[in-house]
């Protein structure tokens, strides 16, 4: 199968338009606005790619490796790629760049929100946001590449096993004991 392509991806910053230039600067509404003007450029690309991934066969997990653990993983990535990224389709390939596959068209939170998944799916010891992503991207990783990268990194102690508030509270008794 065929990776996603999408290469205007990579020159949707330098396109803006005059209106967008203009309103980027304006706090909250122009943000608004800008971000708006931003998003009805991107229409043609997300349609294009969601075109793409529409024509596809889910692949069977087998297809990603006999590992069990790994099998689990695309099982419940698959599904939540498509869902935070706003994809309408999770027919990946191993293959797919990984530019194309988290590009995150809809908001800029998209990818922060989908890396807090993957860091608690996965029990990760560090944050995955404290990772170096934009070098992933650089390196036009494929989806394959960058799953093998996930499924190395070091596991820890389950950090999403308690509430903010618990953890604020804990923190809070910690550093009135420490005075």
């Amino acid at each position: 199968m065929k990776p996603l392509e999408a290469p205007e991806i990579d020159k949707i910053d330098e396109n803006e338009t005059r209106a967008e230039k203009f309103w980027k600067y304006i706090p909250v509404i122009g943000w608004l606005i800008a971000s708006a003007e931003c998003n009805h450029r991107a229409l043609p690309i997300v349609a294009n790619v969601n075109a793409q991934l529409k024509e596809r066969e889910p692949l069977p997990l087998s297809a990603w490796g006999q590992d069990e653990e790994r099998q689990k993983f695309v099982a419940w990535l698959l599904p939540t790629i498509a869902h935070e990224m706003t994809w309408e389709s999770d027919c990946f390939v191993l293959e797919d760049p990984i530019g194309v596959v988290l590009w995150a068209h809809a908001d800029g939170l998209d990818l922060g929100s989908f890396l807090l998944d993957v860091d608690e799916h996965l029990s990760l010891a560090k944050s995955l946001l404290d990772e170096k992503v934009n070098d992933w991207f650089e390196q036009k990783l494929t989806l394959g590449e960058w799953i093998d990268i996930l499924l190395s990194l070091p596991r820890g102690p389950d950090r999403f096993s308690e509430s903010i508030w618990e953890r604020i509270r804990k923190n809070f008794r910690r550093n009135a004991l420490k005075k």
